[in-house]
Order: structure tokens, then C-alpha cells, then sequence
């Protein structure tokens, strides 16, 4: 190979690990935001049960 086919081969593999590491960071952005959302889903769950079981205890006092 000659210097400009290297050259050239070289910024090729550069401009692919500068979009893998673009990518890794996307897909890390994105799985905090998940985690997120599935905390919060999680915490509006876990209200709902407790006030279903507030009301069942109160209906059931009456």
C-alpha cells in the first residue's frame, strides 16, 4: 500500500471509532433515561398499591 492509501485507510478506521464512541455514549444516554422512567413508573406503582391497600383497610373498618 502506498502513504495516501494508509493515510486514507487510516482515517477511515479513525472516523469508525469516533462513531462507535459517539454510539456509546448515545446508548448510555438512553439507558439513564430509561432507568429513569422505569424509577419512576416504579415509585408511581408502588403509591398506587399503597393507597389501594389504604382504601381496602378503610372500607373494611366501616
Amino acid at each position: 500500500m502506498k502513504n495516501a492509501e494508509l493515510d486514507d485507510e487510516l482515517n477511515r478506521i479513525a472516523q469508525i471509532e469516533s462513531e462507535a464512541r459517539a454510539l456509546r455514549v448515545r446508548a448510555s444516554e438512553e439507558r439513564t433515561q430509561a432507568d429513569e422512567k422505569l424509577r419512576h413508573a416504579l415509585e408511581n406503582l408502588d403509591q398506587q398499591l399503597k393507597d389501594h391497600e389504604t382504601d381496602r383497610l378503610n372500607r373494611s373498618r366501616r
